[in-house]
């Protein structure tokens, strides 16, 4: 069954997100993402290379890790937030 989180990353770095939605599958791997900038555009991904967004090969680290770097704020999001957020971005980049 899917998990869905939302990763709010704190940083200065102008052109990488702000926000993260993530769509994870048991083993942790992202199944589609969509990535949200300080300007508001948001992109989005469903596969490993899907221009400027793409979905990571490795496993999202469990939230006892990500809790770790202070950069990061992770949330549970729940499916049909998820699937509002990946239709307001649009088709995939």
């Amino acid at each position: 069954m899917p998990k869905y989180l939302v990763c709010r990353r704190h940083h200065d770095h102008e052109g990488e997100p702000v926000v993260i939605y993530e769509e994870l599958d048991d083993d942790r791997v992202e199944l589609r993402k969509v990535q949200e900038y300080a300007d508001g555009r948001l992109s989005r991904a469903h596969t490993i290379n899907d221009g400027d967004t793409s979905l990571s090969w490795v496993p999202v680290p469990g939230q006892d890790e990500i809790d770790l770097d202070q950069q990061f704020q992770v949330r549970a999001l729940s499916a049909v937030v998820f699937q509002q957020v990946r239709l307001r971005a649009g088709p995939a980049s």
